[in-house]
């Protein structure tokens, strides 16, 4: 059995013991109760507002979540568009700097082989 099916078994384990929690809590809090909102007046199960602000903050939770990860993102992608010019700018001084060297070389050699005193 591999990791994967570890942890899907491992998963599928803890989804079926919370879906248990959530079913006896509904069962042990199953009494109506009046709920009022501005002029209005329900009569609901007390599991059922529990459930749903549950839901309701995991809904926003997932949301705010989202807006953060998608600005990571952003950022990441910004960041790496910055190191690919600081690459391509570090590897331009490179190439530019082995010119100037091969230039200096070229001149000096140009410089000895003008002042030989050499006799035929």
């Amino acid at each position: 059995m591999g990791t994967s099916d570890k942890n899907m078994r491992n998963t599928f384990i803890i989804w079926l013991v919370f879906a248990l929690l959530i079913t006896i809590f509904t069962i042990q809090n199953a009494a109506a109760i009046t709920v009022k909102l501005f002029m209005w007046q329900f009569n609901i199960s007390l599991a059922v507002i529990i459930v749903s602000c549950i839901i309701l903050g995991a809904v926003v939770g997932t949301l705010l979540g989202l807006k953060k990860e998608m600005n990571l993102k952003k950022e990441n992608k910004k960041l790496l568009n910055e190191i690919k010019k600081l690459k391509e700018e570090i590897n331009h001084m490179q190439f530019n700097k082995e010119i100037a060297t091969d230039s200096e070389k070229f001149s000096t050699d140009k410089e000895s082989t003008s002042t030989c005193n050499c006799k035929n």
